[in-house]
């Protein structure tokens, strides 16, 4: 390859006459562009290409007010520095952009003094895969403070359609075709088809805020019909029917040397103080005695699902069922443990999976009628609030909901049970 478009040999930078590393790097990012593997290749217009060792040609990003920008400078233009705007806080995508924008100019295909960076973004779409795109994608979000358990349903759904339409697919080459079959998959029950879409949506749409992908491929892609699930809500004489048969199960095992003691028994507050406060099963499994504060009647859960710490009021049925539990009570230790559990650190996901094949177990064993989970204790304390008449807002503030329109759903079923039951009544 020659600069000035004819074949033949490039001297090695450094020698006499030699192309910098930067404009080898240039070479190099065209030559994938086009697919070429394997020299000779000519440059069309290679006239234009700018040779570092003559104008200085130097890019070099710089980060200010959590801002990323890529500074070029070169001697002979006014000024001679010239920053350009990234748009994006992420280094890895900054340093991707620096990557296509240097080359783009070294080519002579962008001029930092005149043009803007987002003329490129079709050259960025094709410069990066669905893979690579992915990749950036939950690094981002995992630097933002997003929940392990989000960025795994993330990587699930995004990960299960990238491989569907190949990992390797071009950004700028995906359709609304691969996207809608996906979708709507019919194989897929209607609450798996909105999940995929809230999740792939999610992801594109960011990609368009970085400044990553310039089209948006979902235009014309309808939001799959899904029905709104009534919460399966534990009620309070089924929790007693479970917590029986978690009793009658231990005292069996104990005799027959199958468990040691306090070894089950314990799943009983569990259970009951999952009910009493609607904590979720990360957040119980985080919980320990210096979080609880008797005195002012309330705990503090330092990282719920928004990864946000809030105090939540301890009311009396929860607060007798922290007093009934026996052992010692050091403040690193954990509220709820099986006896002679050791370490001060546990994996919360474990714990919840844990907790969640007891009460199912429980559950069984104690023939309750409907498919409840651990989780429907949280929903059977807010259905308690909503049948007592307290408000959506109440609810909300209650059970920390991050919208409102979670928790109008316990007031709509409170309010369909009053109806019926005043059928009952009036006809």
């Amino acid at each position: 390859v020659c600069p000035y478009g004819r074949a033949g040999s490039i001297p090695v930078s450094g020698t006499p006459g030699g192309l910098s590393g930067a404009v080898l790097r240039a070479l190099s990012a065209w030559c994938g562009r086009w697919g070429a593997v394997t020299a000779p290749v000519v440059l069309p217009n290679c006239s234009r290409l700018r040779c570092a060792s003559a104008r200085n040609a130097v890019a070099s990003l710089i980060k200010n007010h959590d801002r990323w920008y890529l500074q070029f400078f070169e001697s002979d233009r006014k000024p001679t520095r010239k920053r350009v705007p990234l748009r994006t806080r992420d280094k890895r995508l900054a340093s991707k952009l620096r990557r296509s924008l240097e080359a783009a100019y070294l080519l002579g295909e962008f001029d930092p003094w005149r043009d803007d960076p987002r003329t490129l973004e079709r050259s960025q779409d094709a410069s990066q895969t669905v893979s690579e795109a992915l990749a950036t994608f939950l690094d981002a979000k995992a630097k933002s403070g997003r929940a392990p358990n989000t960025i795994r349903a993330y990587r699930d759904a995004v990960g299960l359609w990238a491989s569907r339409i190949g990992e390797e697919t071009p950004l700028h080459s995906i359709r609304a075709q691969d996207v809608e079959a996906f979708v709507h998959d019919h194989s897929v029950s209607a609450t798996t088809r909105a999940f995929r879409h809230r999740h792939v949506r999610a992801f594109l749409r960011w990609l368009q805020s970085q400044k990553i992908l310039r089209r948006d491929p979902m235009e014309g892609v309808e939001s799959p019909k899904c029905s709104e699930r009534a919460p399966k809500a534990v009620t309070a004489p089924e929790l007693e029917e479970i917590c029986k048969a978690v009793r009658v199960s231990y005292r069996r095992l104990l005799r027959s040397g199958g468990c040691r003691e306090g070894e089950m028994i314990w799943r009983i507050p569990l259970f009951r103080f999952a009910y009493f406060t609607g904590l979720r099963s990360s957040e119980l499994a985080r919980l320990r005695w210096r979080d609880v504060d008797t005195e002012r009647q309330v705990i503090s859960v330092h990282q719920q699902k928004n990864r946000k710490a809030q105090t939540v009021p301890l009311v009396r049925p929860a607060l007798d069922v922290l007093k009934g539990i026996e052992g010692k009570r050091k403040a690193a230790d954990f509220v709820f443990a099986a006896p002679g559990s050791a370490g001060l650190e546990r994996s919360a996901r474990s714990f919840s999976v844990s907790a969640g094949r007891a009460f199912t177990a429980a559950r069984d064993a104690a023939k309750v009628g409907r498919p409840v989970t651990f989780h429907g204790l949280r929903h059977g304390f807010c259905t308690r609030l909503a049948e007592a008449g307290k408000s959506a807002v109440v609810i909300k503030e209650a059970a920390r909901h991050s919208d409102i329109s979670t928790s109008m759903l316990y007031v709509s079923l409170a309010n369909e049970k009053l109806r019926a039951e005043l059928s009952d009544v009036f006809g």
